[in-house]
């Protein structure tokens, strides 16, 4: 196609440009381990406001965008980004695919135009900057924080529900907010029912709010509560995501709340055998 075009007329700083291949041309890397699925927003929580607009690559996880909705608070995120139509195939050239932006309440709350690109080995994407909490996520393996190596075991046994408040000081809110944990004693879960204050050795006793999820469930966010009375019940309660890995059950939660004297702690309990 010719184009006849006078310069002239437009003063200086114009260009004209030529396209070139995608797969072949050096873009924008991608590797921020808080744009991976399981990356949770309570903790790490940004978006991409401040993207600029170009063809970019994701190096890390699976390297490409998942296409199935994330759970609420993914990726870094309170509205994490998703491929909403299945990747292009080899041969297909550049296509357009939309993003959605889900929420806690739904899948698609908001979404974006992009272009992408199967390049054989990996893709690339022409992304776009984004509205406030909106976020393009990488996609990574929906078992990662079952690997022995992504969690913190917990063994002690003074976390038995059953067991009585004693005068020794033990709390849980050193713990580090957003760490996997594992129960490896006892039954190896938390109870799933309010308990009465001074149980699991101390003063405030945690416990998950819901039931446990099934392996089919995947992540799943929940609250972990703690009793603070004899009546208290679904009160006190902070933000918590639990996986069922199988034979056992890993959680990650915000930090227990703040006492403001030294004499009173809040702990999370695992569940005691029934005799």
């Amino acid at each position: 196609m010719l184009y006849n075009m006078n310069f002239n007329e437009w003063g200086t700083n114009w260009g004209l440009c030529v396209d070139t291949d995608v797969c072949k041309a050096s873009v924008e890397e991608l590797d921020q381990d808080h744009r991976l699925v399981n990356a949770w927003g309570s903790i790490t929580q940004t978006d991409d406001r401040s993207l600029l607009r170009g063809w970019y690559r994701f190096k890390n996880g699976f390297e490409k965008m998942p296409e199935t909705c994330p759970i609420a608070n993914s990726c870094g995120s309170l509205k994490p980004g998703y491929l909403s139509q299945p990747h292009p195939e080899i041969g297909e050239g550049i296509v357009e695919r939309k993003v959605c932006f889900g929420d806690a309440d739904q899948c698609c709350s908001s979404s974006r135009d992009v272009l992408v690109k199967n390049c054989g080995t990996h893709f690339v994407y022409r992304l776009y900057p984004t509205t406030t909490y909106e976020k393009y996520c990488v996609e990574e393996s929906s078992t990662t924080m079952c690997n022995a190596n992504a969690y913190t075991e917990l063994d002690d046994d003074w976390r038995g529900d059953t067991l009585p408040r004693t005068d020794e000081k033990r709390d849980d809110t050193l713990l580090t907010a957003g760490n996997w944990l594992r129960f490896t004693n006892y039954l190896g879960r938390m109870p799933e029912y309010s308990m009465s204050i001074h149980s699991c050795g101390f003063y405030y006793p945690g416990y998950l709010r819901g039931t446990h999820p099934t392996r089919a469930q995947g992540l799943v966010n929940y609250d972990i509560c703690w009793s603070t009375s004899m009546t208290n019940q679904d009160q006190s309660c902070k933000q918590a995501q639990v996986r069922n890995c199988g034979s056992y059950y890993v959680y990650r939660m915000i930090k227990p709340p703040s006492c403001s004297t030294d004499s009173v702690s809040h702990r999370i309990s695992v569940r005691t055998p029934e005799t």
